[in-house]
């Protein structure tokens, strides 16, 4: 039997819807996918690239929360010699368009600001504020195939831009024994 021109038609349609459903699953999905593929979902300590007595060391935390509709992202920074522990969080959740393209950031100065994130097709993640006194950018990929971070500020005299200030690789944090 030869399909009729309407039944081909039909059929392309359909094609076409499913075909639209598949890229939207998969757009709204992609930060998840990339901190799975890059296995980012955990604790991490992080270091420079080149440790000194001075260079500072932290921590991330990254998890995925309320049927995957939150990520939250937890950092802490430590100076040596410079005092307490920073503290700050990122909250990523999804937009109307059901993308995970917004976040929150806060810390334990008091800051707050809205931030946009952007994932690219090679999981290069971004988290950009720029608001209510704060601009910064975080950078997470995959360098030399390990995780990698790298804090942006802007330079001098420059706030529309962004440069390196701190970046470093993250090592899976050892659980302890009662964990």
């Amino acid at each position: 039997m030869v399909p009729t021109f309407q039944a081909t038609r039909k059929l392309c349609v359909l094609i076409g819807l499913a075909s639209l459903f598949t890229a939207s699953a998969q757009a709204q999905d992609q930060l998840g996918r990339c901190l799975a593929q890059n296995s980012l979902f955990g604790d991490w300590e992080w270091h420079t690239e080149n440790p000194s007595a001075t260079s500072p060391k932290g921590s991330f935390t990254f998890s995925s929360e309320l049927n995957s509709n939150v990520v939250t992202i937890r950092s802490t920074r430590m100076y040596p010699g410079k005092g307490p522990e920073f503290k700050e969080m990122f909250v990523i959740y999804r937009e109307r368009d059901k993308q995970m393209s917004r976040s929150m950031y806060f810390d334990d100065l008091g800051h707050a600001s809205q931030c946009a994130v952007e994932t690219s097709s090679s999981c290069v993640i971004d988290l950009t504020c720029r608001g209510d006194g704060i601009h910064m950018r975080y950078v997470f990929a995959l360098r030399d195939e390990k995780p990698y971070f790298q804090w942006q500020v802007p330079p001098p005299h420059r706030h529309a831009e962004f440069a390196p200030y701190l970046g470093g690789f993250l090592e899976r944090k050892e659980k302890s024994k009662g964990e």
